[in-house]
C-alpha cells in the first residue's frame, strides 16, 4: 500500500485564502477577518472530535462558497473597488505615457547612430540596416514595455495581497504619500522627453530619411508644458480620491 499524505491544515487554509485573494472584491482586512472566522470554526469542530481535514471542509461550507463571499464583499466594498479602479486606471495612463516617451527616445537614438552603423557595415561590404528599422523598433518596444510594466505591477500587488500585506493598500492609507508617488510617475515621461530633446540637439541629425527628428526641438514648450499641467491636475485628483477612500475604509 502507498503511504497516505498527511493533511497540512495551515497550508490548506493558506491556499483557500490565496484563492479568495485573486478577486479584487476582497481587501486585505477582509481576508484577515475571514481567516480568523475560519480558524475559530475549525478549532470548535476539532474539539468535537473531527479531524483537521473534516473540520476545514465543514468550516468552509459554513462560511460560504468563494462566489457567495465575493458577491457579499463586493457589495460591501463597491465604492472602494471603484476608487481603486480609478487609481489603477490613472496609473495605467502614466505607464502609457512613460512607455511612449521611452520608445520614442529609442527611435531617436537608433536614427542618430544608424549612419555610423551603416558606414561601418559598408566598410566591410556588409548589408546595410534599412531606415525603416528604427521605426519598427519603436513600434515593437512600446507594447512590450507597456505590457511588462503593467504585468510587474499587478503581479507585485497580487503577490503581497494574497499574503495579507499589500503595499498599494498601505499607500492608499496615506493620501499625501500616494499623491507624491503618482506625481513622480507622472513627471517621468517629461524627464525622458527632456533627455530626448538634449540627445536630439547634441547627437541627432536634422533630417534623416523620412523622419524629421528636428521637429522634436520646436514642440518642447507646448508638449512638455502640457504634460506638467496634466501631472498637476492628475495629482490633485489622486489626492481627492485617496482622501475619500481613506474616509470610506475607516467608516
Amino acid at each position: 500500500m502507498e503511504p497516505t499524505t498527511s493533511f497540512d491544515l495551515n497550508q490548506a487554509i493558506q491556499k483557500w485564502r490565496e484563492n479568495l485573494g485573486q478577486s479584487p472584491a476582497f481587501r486585505s482586512e477582509n481576508l484577515f477577518e475571514l481567516e480568523s472566522h475560519l480558524r475559530d470554526s475549525v478549532a470548535t469542530l476539532q474539539r468535537q472530535g473531527l479531524s483537521d481535514e473534516e473540520a476545514l471542509l465543514i468550516a468552509t461550507k459554513r462560511l460560504g462558497s468563494a462566489t457567495s463571499l465575493e458577491s457579499e464583499f463586493a457589495k460591501r466594498n463597491v465604492q472602494l473597488v471603484w476608487l481603486d479602479r480609478a487609481l489603477w486606471t490613472m496609473m495605467g495612463i502614466y505607464f502609457w505615457m512613460l512607455a511612449s516617451s521611452v520608445s520614442y527616445f529609442l527611435l531617436v537614438v537608433v536614427y542618430a547612430y544608424l549612419p555610423e552603423v551603416n558606414s561601418w557595415l559598408n566598410a566591410f561590404q556588409l548589408a546595410q540596416v534599412p531606415t525603416t528599422v528604427p521605426a519598427l523598433i519603436r513600434t515593437i518596444s512600446f507594447p512590450i514595455m507597456l505590457w511588462a510594466g503593467a504585468s510587474m505591477m499587478i503581479k507585485f500587488h497580487r503577490w503581497f495581497q494574497k499574503r495579507g500585506n499589500s503595499p498599494f493598500e498601505a499607500m492608499q492609507e496615506n493620501p499625501k504619500v500616494l499623491t507624491a508617488i503618482f506625481a513622480c510617475l507622472g513627471i517621468a515621461p517629461t524627464i525622458v522627453g527632456w533627455l530626448n530633446l538634449w540627445f536630439t540637439r547634441t547627437y541627432g541629425p536634422e533630417d534623416y530619411s523620412d523622419v524629421k527628428v528636428v521637429s522634436v526641438k520646436y514642440s518642447i514648450g507646448w508638449t512638455y508644458g502640457t504634460q506638467i499641467l496634466y501631472v498637476v491636475i492628475f495629482s490633485a485628483l489622486v489626492l481627492v480620491i485617496a482622501r475619500k477612500r481613506q474616509r470610506l475604509s475607516r467608516a
